[in-house]
């Protein structure tokens, strides 16, 4: 198995949203009191599990099932927008930074690049 690089515009889009969501692991999840963590301290790494599929398919060249990808990008976005959500509390507000909402915007990005993925040959 290699890894082709001739790649249509959907699968760099998912080799791009990918590598978003991997760096939103690095920045700032939660600001309590002036102190950041990021995702990686706030265990939301285990999030990544939603672009293993698309991104391993585009990766090996393989065909694409597209509900499957619309599927991984949903639940990829509800957990993103539902850590913004909890992240409320009443004496401070919305805790959350900019990590979940750059993790959301990957899904996003993750749902059109499978729409547009198309396998070379």
């Amino acid at each position: 198995m290699s890894i082709k690089r001739g790649w249509s515009i959907g699968g760099i889009i998912i080799v791009g949203a990918g590598v978003l969501a991997i760096l939103s692991m690095f920045f700032s999840w939660v600001i309590i009191s002036s102190v950041p963590y990021n995702g990686i301290q706030q265990r939301t790494y285990f999030y990544l599990i939603f672009f293993i599929y698309p991104v391993i398919v585009t990766l090996m060249n393989y065909n694409m099932k597209k509900l499957f990808g619309f599927i991984c990008g949903v639940c990829a976005m509800i957990c993103g927008i539902r850590y913004i959500v909890t992240k409320d509390t009443f004496y401070f507000g919305n805790i959350s930074s900019i990590g979940p909402q750059m993790y959301t915007l990957s899904a996003i990005i993750l749902m059109a690049g499978v729409f547009k993925y198309k396998k070379r040959i």
